[in-house]
């Protein structure tokens, strides 16, 4: 069994009773279900179940015309299940294993409509090999997504047996819909097609402490590639962390409707200077409009007994960030916006200012496991 609830103010400066056109109020969201793995050497099969609730209280929705009030409930229910296949391999004198893993995952979520809820903070969740087999398609919880469809993947794994560790993985898999998704956030494009993009993963591990990883979408129908993102991740002994990447989407995909495409790089560090501090950056680059998107820098010092993080960031943002957009009510530019954000913990007691440790941990890829 499971069960999440979740509470949550929204306030804005451009809030509509100071004359603004921002929807603020409050959110209750909710999920409780179950499921019952079965696994055995040979695979396994997952079926689950949950229903989920959101509802809000808005203040002044009287000025934008709209519910107070808007809640929706929707039920889930998925299938998850798997093969395994192995062989072994002689290479360069060196004993290997090679794995065959076919996976399918059916998902059903009822639909509601929800074109009158606000968009608090919520996204459509960048589309990978793993969404194929995730439960949502939206980050936030603002929309309960409606769903009839069915994900099928195959990956093969290749393990040196002699070092005893994985060396190469690829993956390839489409999703394949029964209905159109109709629960969308404000400006999100239809699904127009009765499958997804072919979507494939390649990670290579050299060694213990670096890998690289390259994932695709490809349009079959139109012979293109819609997305590409190129990432190195290195963790040295001493817990040094680096990344470094480059993504590529292709403007007018039926994933994001972009009206341009993007073209960015970013390199992230997390830098141990002894026992006590630490230091951590981060720089991201738009090259196809010539512009930062985001720039971190920061540091943590910390004892036996307590610990504080301080970060300065300066980011690209929408104009209607941590504010609604309910029918257009607002717009949809941007801005560069600019925060100290300070965290304090007594180890072993919780802490103060935990936004620090979200904004790193979406920031620099693998920070929480360099704890």
């Amino acid at each position: 069994p499971s069960m999440e609830f979740e509470y949550t103010q929204f306030d804005h400066r451009d809030k509509l009773r100071d004359g603004g056109s921002k929807i603020t109020g409050r959110r209750l969201f909710g999920t409780a279900g179950a499921s019952l793995p079965m696994r055995w050497r040979w695979g396994f099969i997952e079926p689950a179940f949950k229903t989920r609730h959101v509802s809000y209280e808005l203040e002044d929705a009287n000025l934008a015309g709209v519910d107070s009030s808007p809640n929706a409930n929707s039920g889930q229910i998925s299938v998850d299940s798997g093969l395994y296949f192995e062989r072994d391999l002689a290479v360069a004198d060196q004993d290997w294993t090679q794995t065959l893993e076919p996976r399918l995952f059916y998902r059903y979520s009822e639909y509601e409509n929800q074109s009158d809820h606000p968009d608090f903070d919520s996204s459509a969740l960048t589309f990978t090999y793993q969404q194929l087999f995730r439960d949502t398609r939206f980050t936030g919880h603002d929309r309960l997504d409606d769903a009839n469809q069915v994900a099928v993947g195959i990956s093969s794994r290749f393990i040196n047996n002699d070092a005893g560790r994985e060396i190469l993985t690829t993956s390839i898999g489409q999703l394949h819909y029964f209905d159109e998704g109709r629960v969308q956030l404000p400006g999100d494009p239809e699904r127009k097609s009765s499958n997804s993009d072919l979507a494939g993963q390649i990670r290579i591990l050299p060694n213990d402490n670096s890998w690289v990883s390259a994932d695709i979408l490809y349009d079959a129908r139109q012979g293109v590639l819609n997305q590409t993102n190129l990432s190195y991740h290195q963790r040295s002994d001493n817990g040094t962390l680096l990344n470094a990447g480059y993504t590529f989407r292709r403007e007018g995909n039926n994933l994001g409707g972009l009206e341009n495409d993007v073209k960015q790089g970013d390199i992230s560090l997390s830098l141990p200077i002894n026992d006590q501090w630490k230091l951590f950056a981060k720089t991201q680059y738009d090259f196809e409009d010539d512009r930062p998107v985001e720039n971190l820098i920061g540091a943590e010092y910390q004892n036996c007994c307590w610990l504080t993080r301080i970060v300065y960031q300066r980011a690209v943002e929408p104009d209607d960030d941590n504010g609604s957009n309910i029918s257009g009510i607002g717009n949809t530019g941007t801005q560069n916006n600019s925060a100290v954000l300070i965290e304090f913990q007594l180890k072993g007691l919780g802490g103060l200012g935990t936004a620090v440790t979200s904004v790193l941990k979406d920031s620099i890829f693998g920070y929480l496991s360099d704890e």
